[in-house]
């Protein structure tokens, strides 16, 4: 029988062991489960930690609180930047986006809603105007998936003074000094390969987290303390106005561009990986897109106008930058946003 490879999220809060051999040939590992708040309802989230009980959002507030909790749940449920796709991938499908996949042939309509993945951790979600012409532009919104944290090696496991060690390595510009005194787990992907029906681990990626709850802190519960803020509030903050601006039959009727949203991965290293946003995924993305809608008009240059009619209106996020962001010359050879 063929060998099959199969992917499995590892969450942190699973009760599964994981057991591969480049960890620990003999101790499995064990994540206590822990029990997740969900924030995202119709009244406003409780307070937590706060030093003041009245609770304050009420009435004309009771839509920030709803996306305040939305917020904290993304942030709960995205342990990695492949969780992260994960649940962006679920928001997309549950307001009605269709899923593409790059290796088929794409049939796309205006006014049609649509998404694609890449190594199961970046995202582009676009959503067409039902007045789209051959050449008109994109409207993008820029952010990324992955955050600083600590990775397991791939020869992670170590024996020191009688104590079994597990190994990691530094992943972007984390502030480390502030990992010493939390509660740690992992969680990531592991991909498997069934052989003559027997499951062997082939490869992990595994992140460090912090296994503290995402929450709301504060006098009046105006801060929100949370790992991977950086940058999973500007990448559900782009998910939520995607969706927010086509959420009705008629909210893409009079409009002429394509929404789109890019959530990388890799831009605390660098960018270059082929789901970084280094790499010319984007624009590839936008020239099938115009090469779908353009029929007729397609060897009128339709993608060039198109990327000149996007100039102003391609924008990244990054909420650890204090400066403003400055636009730049987008060229069409598939060059990227840098952040």
């Amino acid at each position: 029988m063929a060998a099959m490879h199969s992917f499995h999220f590892l969450k942190p809060y699973s009760c599964s062991p994981i057991t591969p051999s480049s960890l620990s040939p003999k101790y499995p590992y064990y994540f206590p489960q822990i029990p997740l708040r969900k924030f995202s309802s119709s009244t406003p989230p409780p307070l937590i930690f706060c030093s003041k009980s009245e609770p304050i959002l009420q009435d004309s507030k009771e839509s920030s609180a709803s996306i305040v909790g939305d917020l904290l749940d993304y942030l709960n449920e995205s342990w990695t930047h492949f969780h992260a796709t994960v649940e962006a991938k679920r928001q997309l499908i549950a307001a009605g986006f269709h899923l593409l996949k790059e290796n088929d042939a794409w049939d796309l309509k205006p006014g049609g809603r649509y998404f694609f993945t890449r190594n199961m951790s970046s995202l582009v979600a676009f959503a067409i105007g039902q007045k789209y012409n051959a050449g008109s532009g994109f409207h993008v919104i820029a952010a990324h998936t992955d955050s600083p944290c600590l990775k397991l090696k791939p020869k992670s496991a170590s024996l020191k003074s009688g104590y079994h060690m597990v190994n990691v390595q530094t992943y972007g510009g984390g502030l480390w000094h502030t990992w010493f005194d939390r509660d740690l787990s992992v969680a990531g992907r592991v991909i498997l390969k069934a052989s003559d029906g027997v499951d062997e681990i082939t490869s992990v990626e595994l992140n460090v987290c912090d296994t503290q709850p995402s929450c709301l802190v504060g006098v009046n519960d105006e801060f929100i303390f949370s790992g991977r803020l950086d940058n999973l509030a500007s990448s559900y903050c782009a998910l939520k106005a995607l969706v927010g601006s086509c959420e009705f039959p008629g909210d893409l009727a009079s409009e002429h561009a394509i929404r789109m949203v890019a959530l990388f991965d890799n831009e605390e290293v660098g960018l270059d990986s082929v789901q970084g946003a280094g790499a010319p995924t984007m624009f590839q993305a936008m020239r099938r897109i115009v090469d779908c809608l353009s029929q007729e008009y397609v060897r009128e240059n339709a993608f060039e106008r198109a990327i000149r009619q996007s100039m102003r209106f391609i924008f990244a996020f990054e909420l650890a930058s204090t400066f403003v962001w400055r636009l730049f010359e987008v060229g069409v050879t598939g060059s990227m946003i840098y952040y």
